[in-house]
């Protein structure tokens, strides 16, 4: 069995390696805290429910916080939580990738303000490079297939060839 201790350490050790990309350290350095906290929670809930069937309705409202004082959190626990971190990990990966198929550089205002119209736009319907150029004022094609390409590359909207034409539309979520 591994005290919650080894398991940090175990937490650690995986995030200093090249295993854990550098877009998901900064979320998964997050689980040490949680683990810690799952397992009190584990353990106070099977206490709850174990106490909760030995006592009737009448003497739960007499419960005192010392009755739990001194308890150590078993191995039952740890072990719960150690299997809640693998799973939200194993999420948070899976997540992170759908997110940002690549990584997206850092916009200017005007670059999001382009974006948001874009987006807008193309919650309507499926538009052309020229369609939004027309909707959207003041913006240069160059603006838009900039925007477009970077929309595209996170997998927010979809090319959808029309002809000689392509056309562009939301992503499927």
């Amino acid at each position: 069995m591994k005290s919650i201790i080894q398991k940090t350490s175990d937490h650690y050790l995986e995030l200093a390696s090249p295993v854990v990309p550098e877009h998901l350290k900064g979320p998964w350095a997050k689980f040490e805290g949680y683990c810690a906290r799952l397992a009190l929670i584990l353990q106070l809930c099977r206490w709850a429910a174990t106490r909760l069937q030995s006592l009737n309705a009448e003497s739960v409202r007499g419960l005192r916080s010392q009755e739990t004082a001194g308890q150590q959190i078993d191995r039952e626990s740890v072990e719960g939580a150690a299997a809640l971190i693998r799973y939200f990990k194993a999420h948070t990966r899976a997540v992170y990738e759908r997110l940002r198929a690549t990584p997206r550089k850092e916009h200017t205002s005007r670059e999001r303000d382009i974006e948001d119209r874009v987006l807008t736009h193309l919650a309507r319907g499926e538009k052309t490079v020229r369609e939004l150029k027309q909707a959207i004022r003041r913006v240069s094609t160059a603006e838009i297939r900039t925007v477009l390409s970077a929309l595209k590359d996170s997998g927010e909207i979809e090319e959808v060839p029309a002809g000689k034409t392509i056309r562009y539309r939301r992503g499927e979520v």
